[in-house]
């Protein structure tokens, strides 16, 4: 009888619903709708506001801003920068090429500075 009757109480104990958890949420942050956390990542891969938003930053162009001290060093930054690409290209095929500066050659040629 004493089995019977822990058998009964483990029955009733089972049958009762288990507390659920308060489910958390999130906001996305370019329309202002809530989702679960789960949810958020999957709507903001489809989110208009949010491909708008991406789409205007990609189009905002960088921009540099130097302090000008001194004109010489302002003519050398900006050749430095106007020289990037070059430069990429030669560290990645080892070629010289004539616009290169003799100042960046020993950085980007495989040749002696002298050859640039």
């Amino acid at each position: 009888m004493e089995n019977h009757a822990r058998a009964a109480i483990n029955d009733r104990a089972s049958e009762s619903t288990p507390t659920q958890r308060a489910k958390v949420f999130s906001v996305c942050e370019y329309c202002d709708k809530q989702f679960t956390t789960r949810g958020l990542s999957l709507h903001q891969k489809k989110c208009a506001e949010k491909q708008a938003h991406d789409k205007a930053e990609a189009k905002k162009t960088r921009s540099f801003k130097f302090c000008i001290v001194n004109e010489a060093i302002f003519e050398e930054i900006l050749s430095f920068l106007s020289n990037q690409t070059l430069t990429k290209m030669q560290m990645i095929t080892g070629d010289h090429y004539q616009e290169c500066e003799p100042e960046l050659s020993r950085y980007c040629c495989k040749f002696k500075p002298s050859s640039c």
